[in-house]
């Protein structure tokens, strides 16, 4: 079980306590867990979308799906097809980024061609 003390640091600013309990700081730290995506359009094969939420990754895919999203309103519906968790906010604004640059596009290229394989 981790310290107490290290999960304080998950907390938000002005929910500390000093009788934070580990029930408490476990929720904390469930609810900041960032997530970087990628999503294929199944009416476009070819296009993909690289996101990032703090959300649970099955809601997001809905708001996708539902068109709530403005840049992938047009080629829904989509379908999860990777996804990868980080507890560091910068963390996994790097891998979005890098996902979406040109040696981040290969990467998706070979996770879309693995995928395929898999299915």
């Amino acid at each position: 079980m981790a310290d107490t003390k290290a999960l304080r640091a998950f907390v938000p600013k002005g929910r500390e306590s000093s009788t934070l309990s580990r029930g408490t700081a476990k929720q904390y730290l469930y609810i900041l867990m960032y997530s970087v995506y990628i999503l294929r359009s199944l009416k476009n094969p070819k296009k993909t979308y690289v996101g990032l939420t703090i959300k649970d990754k099955s809601l997001r895919l809905d708001e996708h799906n539902k068109g709530l999203s403005r840049f992938t309103k047009v080629d829904r519906p989509w379908e999860l097809i990777y996804f990868e968790n980080f507890y560091c906010k910068l963390c996994s604004e790097k891998r979005e980024q890098f996902l979406k640059s040109g040696f981040g596009y290969r990467f998706r290229k070979m996770i879309l061609e693995n995928y395929d394989k898999l299915r």
